[in-house]
């Protein structure tokens, strides 16, 4: 498949794109992005695909998230499973979402760490009132000492590696999931986690 031109608006290139983008590659089975405004129009898309099917699909799935207030309580949070294809939205602030097209049944294991992230990210750009979680993961590069062991030896902190020294293991995990206390060579300490698929996850700045 090829990949999803860019969209355009007015003066250019949304700043969104980047982080879109990071949702794409940060996410396990995600194929395409888009951060969808009130009316269902997508403000910026990134990923693989077909650009007019990946903006038709996340207005729809804009205005399900929306109609399933009719429930009685808000949904911040909407799945669909279809055929080969899963997808997710999530209610952002000021009646914003957030909407992923996955491969098959993806959309039921996508890491509650990336939702939140990006979340909080696009929200940033767009200048969104927001509450900081009281624990803040971020993605993060991190070398292990073998592809079987999982252990991390060192972690990207800008263009630089720091070594990495393992404190403990962490403990409550899912089964799929691995996770340490590590010291960086800077001195900092912060909880690692390393999701299926190879995903690691940091709760704290590096430096």
């Amino acid at each position: 498949m090829s990949r999803v031109p860019r969209p355009r608006v007015q003066g250019g290139s949304s700043p969104f794109e980047a982080l879109l983008w990071g949702v794409v590659r940060t996410v396990a089975g995600c194929r395409a992005a888009a951060f969808v405004d009130q009316e269902g129009e997508a403000v910026d898309i990134a990923g693989w695909g077909d650009a007019y099917e990946v903006k038709v699909v996340a207005a729809h799935c804009n205005v399900l998230l929306h109609d399933a207030d009719r429930l009685g309580a808000p949904v911040t949070r909407l799945l669909v499973g279809a055929g080969r294809k899963s997808l997710i939205a999530v209610r952002l602030a000021e009646g914003y979402s957030l909407v992923m097209i996955l491969s098959a049944r993806a959309a039921f294991h996508v890491s509650p760490r990336a939702i939140e992230h990006w979340s909080l990210e696009i929200g940033k750009e767009a200048g969104f009132a927001q509450r900081p979680p009281r624990q803040r993961w971020r993605p993060v590069d991190v070398e292990t000492a073998s592809r079987l062991a999982k252990r991390p030896l060192r972690i990207r902190a800008a263009e630089d590696w720091r070594k990495l020294q393992v404190l403990g293991a962490l403990v409550g995990l899912k089964k799929s999931e691995r996770g340490y206390r590590v010291r960086v060579d800077t001195g900092a300490e912060l909880n690692l986690v390393r999701e299926p698929l190879g995903y690691w996850w940091a709760d704290g700045a590096i430096e």
